[in-house]
């Protein structure tokens, strides 16, 4: 299943992307070993939404996730908003991930590594 994402490109009215939370200095950390040549991950994005963890974790489901800044090994912390009751909504957490090959256009997804 596809969520409806409404992202950079929707009307102004109907845009819901993820915001930063916050940024390491520097836009990026380094690892160690065989990563150190990869930009991974600095930021902790939020998302709230009518979209289940289950939407999120589908490959693209972030369609302007690299105009939006995103990289793999971001943190996306979300809140489903299931309806008008409090305790409709839960949280979720995931790591940022995108299979295609040029990342700063790329689609975004959170891996499975999630919990609700």
């Amino acid at each position: 299943m596809t969520m409806t994402y409404y992202g950079t490109t929707a009307t102004s009215t109907s845009r819901n992307p993820p915001v930063v939370l916050y940024s390491v200095v520097g836009g990026q950390l380094q690892y160690p070993g065989d990563l150190t040549t990869k930009a991974m991950g600095g930021k902790v994005w939020f998302y709230s939404s009518t979209n289940a963890q289950t939407d999120v974790d589908d490959a693209g489901a972030f369609s302007d996730g690299g105009v939006l800044g995103m990289k793999p090994g971001d943190v996306l912390i979300g809140v489903v908003n299931g309806g008008a009751a409090t305790t409709d909504c839960y949280p979720y957490i995931g790591i940022l991930n995108s299979t295609e090959s040029n990342l700063s256009t790329a689609a975004y997804n959170i891996t499975s590594n999630f919990m609700t």
